[in-house]
């Protein structure tokens, strides 16, 4: 009799017990397993985000600023009163903005450009300044759309100095040509400077010659410099 009751009472309860315990291990178990599920999928959010930045950082096109330090200048060899030789006439300007823009092909970005303010331009004469400025035809702004680099590896080098050619179209006084400029620069991991020049002529560009007491003569060819510092 002691013995079924004993069974009655504690055999029913003993197996609720046992259920409850089953029941609460497999909520654990299940709960570790979405937890675990979560962190993965946290893992992976992590992964396709460092890869997406590192794509837009490849897929990026590099732009070389110009900065302040860059120096643009004519130089025309003119025959002059006081002198028996001819000397070089320099004019130069600080005036020079732009930008130039590589795009992951390695071409050039159609809005690559630079800009001389004609208004600067400062020699050692006077005479000569105040004649650019108000004869010169120069207008305000000497414009070259940048087209082409050649010569030169892309992605462009961060140490080293190289010598490349950089294709432009210049335009002078609303009159456009197509110049092609001999460089030579230094580069770094964050900037690139180094010297560009062309040569063009008066008449390419509708341009009047100096007419001053003191100047005898002018040579034909201008020869336009820029010293250039960019950073990227």
């Amino acid at each position: 009799m002691g013995y079924a009751i004993l069974r009655n009472i504690l055999l029913p309860g003993l197996l609720t017990s046992l259920f409850l315990i089953a029941l609460s291990c497999n909520g654990a178990a299940s709960n570790s397993t979405q937890n675990a599920g979560e962190s993965d999928r946290v893992i992976s959010d992590s992964v396709s985000k460092n890869d997406l930045n590192t794509l837009v950082t490849q897929s990026s096109n590099l732009q070389l600023s110009v900065a302040d330090g860059s120096v643009a200048r004519y130089k025309v060899v003119e025959s002059l009163t006081r002198f028996l030789n001819p000397i070089t006439a320099m004019g130069e300007t600080t005036d020079v903005s732009g930008v130039i823009v590589f795009q992951e092909d390695g071409s050039i970005h159609p809005d690559s450009h630079v800009t001389i303010g004609t208004a600067a331009f400062r020699s050692d004469e006077n005479k000569r300044d105040n004649w650019v400025r108000r004869n010169g035809g120069l207008g305000d702004k000497i414009f070259i759309g940048i087209t082409g680099v050649e010569g030169l590896d892309f992605p462009i080098p961060v140490s080293g100095n190289f010598r490349f050619k950089i294709e432009g179209d210049l335009t002078v006084a609303d009159i456009t040509r197509k110049t092609t400029w001999n460089a030579q620069a230094d580069f770094f991991a964050d900037q690139v400077e180094g010297t560009a020049s062309t040569s063009v002529t008066w008449e390419q560009f509708g341009l009047s010659q100096p007419r001053l007491p003191f100047i005898i003569s002018v040579s034909d060819d201008i020869v336009l410099e820029i010293d250039f510092k960019t950073i990227r």
